[in-house]
Order: C-alpha cells, then sequence, then structure tokens
C-alpha cells in the first residue's frame, strides 16, 4: 500500500508506510540542534490528526503512527531541553500528567 501525501506547494512524495513517510519529512525539513523538525507546516501534523478520523483502518493507523512519533520525539527534546534548564524530575512528569518514577525510568539516560 503507498500513501500519497502532498505537503506545502508542489512538494508530493510516495511512501510505502507511516515510517518511509515520516522519514521522507525528515529528509525533507531542516532540523534544529534539538533534533526537531523546523519548518513542518502545522497544516502537516493537522492533516496527520484529521487522517486518524479516516473509516479505513489501515490509513487512519498510519496517521496514528506518523502523529506519535512526532510528538514522541517532540516530547523528548523537551524534556531533554528542561533538564538541560535544571528542572526537576517531578516538575517535568507533573507537566505530562505522569508519576515521576515513569518519566526518569524512560529518560534517565539524558541525565549521563
Amino acid at each position: 500500500m503507498t500513501n500519497n501525501t502532498t505537503g506545502p506547494g508542489p512538494f508530493s512524495m510516495e511512501a510505502d508506510t507511516p515510517l518511509d513517510l515520516y522519514n521522507i519529512y525528515l529528509d525533507a525539513h531542516e532540523t534544529d540542534d534539538e533534533g526537531d523538525i523546523v519548518g513542518l507546516p502545522y497544516a502537516t501534523v493537522e492533516q496527520w490528526l484529521s487522517n486518524t478520523l479516516d473509516p479505513e483502518p489501515l490509513s487512519a493507523l498510519g496517521s496514528i503512527y506518523l502523529v506519535r512519533r512526532y510528538l514522541e520525539e517532540r516530547e523528548f527534546n523537551l524534556v531533554r531541553s528542561a533538564r538541560a534548564e535544571g528542572m526537576s524530575w517531578a516538575w517535568i512528569a507533573a507537566q505530562l500528567g505522569r508519576s515521576k518514577q515513569a518519566v526518569w525510568e524512560k529518560y534517565r539516560g539524558l541525565d549521563d
């Protein structure tokens, strides 16, 4: 199954899996020092969110994957920035609505 997605302007892509599509987006957009995509159009993320409501299960699941992957990478970069600024695990966990222990276990390598 091939996903055909159109980005800003004449930018169009073909990918066999959601991971391929996500990697195409990463390759096509500049990233900052933290690895966040610079200039990823809000419309792109908004389209991914909208596609999660697609009645076709494979299409909706692929979009859920894209949204989850984007948010997980964004969360990682923000947690890294927060720790670099001296914010506590308790504060970060509270912002994420999770326990301090769960957040520390997931991101403990950031303090190395």
